[in-house]
């Protein structure tokens, strides 16, 4: 699977309810239909387990239709800090951003299991593998 080379489109729905609901509201079916697709494929090749990056879809009502929820979170500084100099954004924008987000709170209340994500890539690396032999083992 490739990486989108779109431009992130966070402000444009911050602070926009209707907006951003009616965009979630065609585009998470389909990345759910996809995730099963997916999971039904893997099953069948015996494999042990599949991840799914969607921090987003988590904003929708429970239930998610997956055996566990893993959250990978961070202070807000940090957060507001790496999204800027990953997107450019001025302040405002990645605060709007951010307010339209589930909180960590919000997130570690949904997850059966929570990542820190404070310090290295390396440190994150060997948390996220540790815990996939956990779940796999």
């Amino acid at each position: 699977m490739g990486r989108s080379t779109a431009k992130p489109c966070g402000p444009a729905f911050s602070g926009t309810t209707t907006r951003a609901s009616g965009w979630r509201a065609i585009v998470h079916p389909r990345v759910y239909t996809g995730v099963r697709d997916a999971f039904a494929r893997f099953e069948r090749e015996g494999r042990p387990a599949g991840l799914v990056e969607a921090a987003l879809l988590m904003e929708r009502p429970a239930p998610y239709g997956f055996d566990a929820i893993i959250v990978v979170i961070c202070g807000a500084e940090l957060q507001a800090a790496r999204l800027h100099k990953r997107s450019g954004w001025s302040e405002p924008e990645i605060r709007g951003v951010l307010a339209a987000q589930l909180t960590d709170d919000e997130r570690i209340a949904r997850a059966d299991y929570v990542l820190r994500n404070d310090g290295t890539p390396e440190d994150l690396n060997a948390a996220a593998r540790a815990l996939w032999k956990k779940l796999t083992v």
